[in-house]
C-alpha cells in the first residue's frame, strides 16, 4: 500500500491492522472468557470480530476519546440489536477489504455504524450521552476506542484486574489500544472503568494528554455531577458558532447529504455486506429500512441528547427541550409510526415560533386518549429536518 496518503486513510490501514487480531491473540487457545450463549442467537456470529472503536469524520488530532474497557454482549441473557450486528459486518468487511480505496470506504463504513448505534446501547442514558453534552461533542467530533476488542463471559470485562486479566489487557493495549492512540493524539482521553483509566495513564505520561476516570458506580451520584460540571466549566467557552456546526455536521451524517464528510468517502448508498465467513450473514438494519427518513432525524435528535423519555414501551425526543412535553417525536418501528409526531399546543412550553415550523410539515391526524396532544402524520421528513436544524441553531 502506498504512502501518500490522507490522515484519515493512515487512519483506515491502522484500523485494518487492528481487525486482524484474535481471540488468541489476547486470551491465548483456551480462551477462558470465550462468552456462552443458552440459545442461538446472531450474537455468536460476532464472537470471533474485534471491536475496533471508532472515529467520527469531524474528529482532529488534540481531541477529545472516550475509552471502555471491552464491548458488552457477552452475558447469556444479552438480546441482539440489528445495529450493533451492522457494526461487527462492517468490521468484518474492513478485514477483508482488498486495496487502498475500499479500505478507506470500508473504515467509514465502519465509523458510520458505530454512530448510528450507539444511542441504542443502554451506555449512551448512563454516560456517554452525558459526556458529549458536557463536553459540547457530537458522536461525529470524538473517538470511542477500546482496551480489549472483544466481549467477555458474563460482561464482566472490568473485572479483569487478576493476573491472567493484566494480560489480556496488555495484549489489548500493546496491539490495538497504544497504537491508536499514537495516530489520534488526543488532549482529553475519558475513561469509563479503572482498567481502562491505568492503561491510558500509561500512554499519557509520555504524551500531552489528560486521562480523567468517569466513575459509573450506581452509588457515586455527587462524584458524576462534579465531574460534568467541571467537564461543562472547561467547555463552556465553546462558541455558538462551533456548536451550530456541530449540530449541523451531525444532521449531515445522519442525512447523508452531498456535504457530508462520510458521503465523500462512500459513495452511493450505504450498503452493509455480509462478512466473508457468513457467521452473521442475516444481520439487517431494520429500523432504517424500514424508514430512512423517520429513523435519521430520529438518530440526530438522539445524537443532540434530545431524548426525553418513554409513552408506554416507545422512547421519544423532544424537537427542543420543553417541561411539560409539547413537541415530540417517537421512535421509529413502533405502534405509532404513522403518526409519529405529537404536539400539545396549549402547553406552557409551546413556543409557536418553533412550532408553526413543524406544523408546515405535518398532517394532524387525531387527538390523543387524554384529549390534549395532537397526533400527526409527517408529509414532508426533509422540510421537518430542516426545521429542527433551525430550532437547534436559535437555541444555540
Amino acid at each position: 500500500m502506498g504512502h501518500d496518503l490522507t490522515e484519515r486513510a493512515q487512519w483506515a490501514q491502522l484500523w485494518h491492522t487492528c481487525s486482524q487480531v484474535s481471540r488468541e491473540d489476547i486470551f491465548g487457545p483456551d480462551d477462558p472468557l470465550r462468552p456462552i450463549y443458552p440459545i442461538k442467537t446472531p450474537l455468536e456470529g460476532e464472537v470471533d470480530i474485534p471491536a475496533i472503536g471508532m472515529v467520527g469524520p469531524n474528529y482532529s488530532e488534540g481531541g477529545v476519546v472516550v475509552v471502555s474497557v471491552n464491548p458488552a454482549g457477552g452475558s447469556a441473557n444479552s438480546k441482539f440489536l440489528p445495529s450493533s450486528g451492522d457494526i461487527y459486518m462492517t468490521i468484518d468487511a474492513l478485514r477483508h477489504a482488498p486495496d487502498d480505496q475500499s479500505l478507506l470506504a470500508e473504515f467509514e463504513r465502519v465509523n458510520d455504524s458505530f454512530i448510528h448505534s450507539m444511542p441504542e446501547w443502554p451506555i449512551w442514558n448512563q454516560y456517554v450521552a452525558r459526556l458529549l453534552a458536557a463536553t459540547g461533542n457530537t458522536l461525529a467530533a470524538i473517538a470511542y476506542l477500546y482496551l480489549v476488542p472483544f466481549r467477555t463471559i458474563k460482561d464482566e470485562g472490568s473485572k479483569m484486574n487478576n493476573a491472567a486479566g493484566k494480560r489480556y489487557c496488555t495484549e489489548g493495549y500493546q496491539r490495538n489500544l497504544h497504537r491508536q492512540l499514537e495516530v489520534l493524539r488526543p488532549r482529553l482521553i475519558l475513561c469509563v472503568d479503572r482498567l481502562s483509566e491505568e492503561f491510558c495513564r500509561l500512554w499519557a505520561k509520555n504524551n500531552s494528554a489528560e486521562v480523567i476516570y468517569f466513575t459509573r458506580k450506581r452509588d457515586a451520584h455527587a462524584e458524576r455531577a462534579d465531574l460534568l460540571k467541571l467537564l461543562e466549566q472547561r467547555f463552556s467557552g465553546r462558541s455558538n458558532s462551533v456548536q451550530k456546526q456541530q449540530i449541523e455536521t451531525a444532521m449531515r451524517i445522519e442525512s447523508k447529504s452531498p456535504e457530508s464528510p462520510l458521503q465523500a468517502a462512500i459513495p452511493g448508498p450505504r450498503v452493509l455486506r455480509p462478512p466473508a465467513n457468513g457467521n452473521i450473514a442475516s444481520v439487517t438494519n431494520h429500523s432504517r429500512a424500514k424508514a430512512v427518513n423517520h429513523s435519521s432525524l430520529y438518530n440526530s435528535m438522539l445524537k443532540l441528547n434530545l431524548l426525553a423519555g418513554q409513552g408506554g414501551s416507545e422512547r421519544y425526543c423532544q424537537f427542543w427541550r420543553q417541561k411539560p412535553n409539547c413537541a415530540v417525536l417517537f421512535e421509529p418501528g413502533g405502534k405509532r409510526d404513522s403518526a409519529p409526531v405529537w404536539l400539545r399546543e396549549d402547553a406552557s412550553s409551546w413556543r409557536s415560533v418553533f412550532g408553526d415550523n413543524l406544523k408546515a410539515c405535518l398532517d394532524m391526524q387525531s387527538v390523543g386518549k387524554n384529549g390534549k396532544f395532537k397526533t400527526c402524520r409527517v408529509k414532508d421528513w426533509d422540510g421537518l429536518q430542516g426545521a429542527f436544524l433551525e430550532i437547534n441553531r436559535q437555541q444555540n
